[in-house]
């Protein structure tokens, strides 16, 4: 009420156990209503956060598969929001607790980790990024699993009155990761749309060599790059990678607005698209004609509501 005006960047880390078919529902589609500023004729337009569940610890000890059988939770199905996944870079057991080893490796998915791996293809991949969510404990001897402090991250404490810090890990805490991530942006380039707020932190992701061994082995070609869509989204987004797209690195952002289909004698048919020039350097591109380069380019859009349909 303070301050209206003020950019925000929202951290949803609850979610809802349930059938987690890929369907919008009405909690998801109201967060796309909100994002796309249904409420207030597009005038502003939101940044949500959404957790995509945790895979419960009775289902720790079938890592990873029990991640891929653990569908993404409502309101995941939202189409707008940016929905964290979780990985961890936490793998390193402290005494007394060398019994146990971690459950996932170094750069890997989380053993809380949803997906959408059963969804299928019509539907969007989930989740669309991940952040550090911690790790845990197995120990063979007792085929049990154990949440260790080492191996999990430090917040501030909600029973504040017992301590002001506690351990914990989970989407939660990598969807405040990604909320984090989305102020710093909207701070350091405050006249960034919504949609390209998390257009950078998609575009700065990349996945690591733990996940495409262990997210897409037995996996080739576009069945690979599937998998890993459905598991871990597009990786891990670098704040500094996404920072400098916007500034330094060789990036061409554009925030545009168009009507892509327009009703013609009761048919829906194509109307507006835009077309943009790529500032080409065509003198180092010659000069490595022998080079193979990547582009990357990422369509970050929100759209209506249609809760039920894919359309």
């Amino acid at each position: 009420t303070n301050a209206p005006g003020r950019r925000r960047g929202w951290c949803l880390p609850s979610t809802m156990k349930g059938p987690n078919e890929p369907q919008p529902t009405s909690w998801s589609s109201e967060l796309d209503a909100l994002a796309c500023g249904r409420d207030n004729d597009g005038q502003v337009h939101r940044l949500f956060c959404l957790s995509s569940g945790n895979v419960e610890q009775v289902d720790w000890l079938g890592y990873p598969e029990s991640n891929f059988d653990h569908k993404v939770e409502n309101p995941g199905q939202s189409w707008n929001a940016l929905c964290v996944g979780s990985y961890t870079d936490f793998n390193l057991v402290r005494p007394p607790n060398t019994s146990y080893a971690p459950i996932a490796a170094g750069g890997g998915m989380a053993p809380t980790n949803s997906t959408s791996r059963t969804w299928e293809n019509i539907w969007p991949n989930k989740p669309d990024v991940v952040f550090e969510g911690g790790n845990a404990g197995y120990e063979a001897a007792t085929n049990s699993t154990l949440q260790l402090p080492e191996l999990m991250l430090l917040s501030t404490s909600a029973d504040f009155r017992r301590g002001a810090f506690v351990a914990t890990c989970g989407t939660s805490p990598a969807t405040a990761l990604a909320a984090r991530m989305a102020g710093q942006i909207i701070a350091e380039y405050p006249a960034l749309w919504p949609e390209t707020v998390r257009g950078l932190i998609v575009h700065s992701a990349s996945w690591t060599p733990a996940m495409q061994k262990a997210c897409a082995g037995g996996f080739k070609g576009k069945a690979r790059g599937k998998a890993l869509l459905r598991t871990v989204g597009y990786g891990v987004p670098s704040l500094r990678k996404a920072l400098e797209c916007a500034s330094s690195r060789v990036t061409m952002l554009a925030q545009c607005e168009l009507v892509p289909f327009r009703v013609e004698k009761e048919q829906v048919i194509f109307n507006e698209m835009h077309i943009h020039g790529l500032p080409w350097p065509a003198t180092a591109l010659a000069a490595h004609s022998d080079e193979r380069f990547r582009l990357r380019v990422t369509l970050s859009y929100f759209v209506e509501p249609n809760p039920g349909n894919r359309g």
